[in-house]
């Protein structure tokens, strides 16, 4: 059953037509991730050493099978239940009429985000650490999983952050969130770099610059109806004259 559970996990990355969406928040210090499993293609998911499973069967599995957000925590075999104090990934379905879906939502409280079972599924290297205050997250160069899965189509990876960035290799930056597209063709050389401050926003600090920029364009507005006032009476004054 051991076996079997380790194997069913390639479910989180692949099922037949496959798109795996890994969303990592990192707001104040806190990180949360989220990773969508999507099968579009077709109604089965097919491993080297156990056949043909149905897509709904591996769904129901992991509906009712606790997965530890430590790769450290072991998987206890179906109906075992959970160890204490251990974190587990919340499971959701997310299916609809043409595809099957999982979302896994992981909050990292009490583990530290170094010993994610998901990333450490998917690459073989993963380095966490703090240098000069900041905070270094980065990968080794290959995405595995694209070796052992031949259906997976495409991963794509997200990190949103309020916290201030200071070096990244992302493909695309939207606002506050940085994107990598990964795929069959790049896969063996796609490593992740992200740098940011440790310290995050202080309380009140948004507030704060808006009340500056407040008082700088009251202040401009005061000196432009000032210099306004001064033209239209020089103005008036001519006329009469």
């Amino acid at each position: 059953m051991r076996k079997k559970i380790l194997i069913l996990l390639g479910f989180v990355f692949l099922t037949s037509g496959c798109t795996i969406n890994y969303d990592l928040s990192i707001m104040d210090g806190n990180y949360t991730e989220k990773i969508d499993s999507i099968e579009t293609n077709s109604t089965y998911f097919e491993t080297n050493d156990e056949g043909v499973i149905p897509a709904n069967e591996l769904k129901k599995f992991y509906l009712k099978q606790p997965i530890p957000l430590s790769e450290s925590t072991p998987m206890l075999d179906d109906g075992m239940g959970t160890e204490n104090d251990a974190a587990y990934y919340h499971v959701e379905d997310i299916s609809n009429n043409s595809r099957v879906g999982l979302r896994f939502n992981g909050y990292f409280r009490s583990v530290d985000l170094a010993e994610s079972r998901m990333i450490d599924y998917g690459y073989n290297r993963f380095l966490k650490a703090t240098v000069n205050d900041n905070v270094i997250l980065s990968t080794g160069e290959k995405l595995k999983i694209f070796e052992e899965y031949s259906n997976l189509d495409s991963v794509v990876i997200k990190i949103k952050t309020n916290h201030k960035v200071i070096k990244e290799n992302a493909d695309k930056i939207n606002k506050n969130t940085y994107i990598w597209n990964v795929d069959r063709n790049n896969y063996s050389d796609k490593s992740i770099y992200f740098e940011f401050e440790a310290e995050g926003p202080k309380e009140g600090e948004l507030g704060s610059s808006i009340w500056i920029w407040l008082l700088i364009i009251i202040v401009f507005l005061v000196v432009a109806i000032f210099i306004g006032l001064r033209i239209y009476k020089k103005h008036k004054k001519s006329n009469k004259i």
